[in-house]
């Protein structure tokens, strides 16, 4: 998980759209909040861009591009992204789940009422990101057979030489394969690089102490480099919220 969230807030009233601004640069939460703003659907779409969405905030009913499109058009771009309509219109409730709306709210959005739904959305954000970490799998094939390993049973791999070892919660494998193959292979989302001959799963990571990291699984000491240090450190700080 992130600790910092894209958030975009799309509504034809500048009041509104500078409202939730508000709203969201008030929260006092363990996440850094950057907000992508935009009155229309078309000057939104293009500010996305370069900006990953986690959680959009969507009026439904506005000119030329409304927001149901509008929150089709997102989830085509960003599949992992929460769609919340906050509309004056209560007839549009049914509209906003067929986009696979997570929430929607009527107008006029108070501050507590806002608070709770962020806090909803940020929920399952989370959420969805943990099953889809549960149902990730990386193959490998070894002398004996092929094997499908769970990212969430993966404690770690250790390069020697040519050879790949990879050592998950059931036992350990060895395989040929470089490191920087085997980055391109994985989501490196949920893997940190901590020395130039090991990768270890961010979510199993316990401590740090001087120059090693200890694993929440079976007490595995891993070396830590200078070069990878602050990779390290950034994850642990990470995980202190997740």
């Amino acid at each position: 998980m992130t600790n910092a969230l894209n958030i975009a807030v799309c509504d034809d009233d500048p009041i509104q759209v500078e409202t939730i601004k508000a709203y969201i640069n008030a929260l006092d939460m363990n996440y850094e909040f950057n907000v992508i703003a935009a009155f229309s659907g078309e000057a939104l779409l293009k500010k996305i861009k370069d900006h990953e969405i986690h959680i959009a905030f969507l009026d439904i009913q506005m000119e030329k591009m409304d927001g149901i499109k509008l929150g089709k058009q997102i989830k085509a771009i960003y599949k992992n992204a929460i769609i919340v309509y906050i509309t004056g219109f209560k007839d549009y409730a049914f509209h906003a789940f067929c986009v696979k709306a997570v929430d929607y709210m009527l107008k006029p959005v108070t501050e507590k009422k806002f608070k709770k739904l962020i806090e909803y959305a940020i929920l399952r954000f989370e959420q969805l990101i943990a099953y889809q970490r549960k149902q990730q799998v990386f193959t490998i094939k070894t002398k004996e057979m092929i094997l499908n390993v769970k990212y969430e049973e993966i404690l770690f791999f250790e390069k020697n030489l040519r050879k790949m070892k990879i050592y998950t919660v059931q036992g350990e494998y060895e395989f040929y394969l470089s490191m920087k193959k085997l980055m391109e292979m994985l989501d490196m989302k949920y893997f940190v690089r901590c020395h130039q001959g090991y990768l270890v799963n961010k979510y199993k990571i316990l401590e740090q102490k001087e120059n090693h990291i200890y694993l929440r699984d079976k007490n595995i000491l891993i070396p830590v480099s200078r070069k990878f240090k602050a990779n390290v450190l950034k994850v642990l700080e990470e995980n202190m919220f997740s």
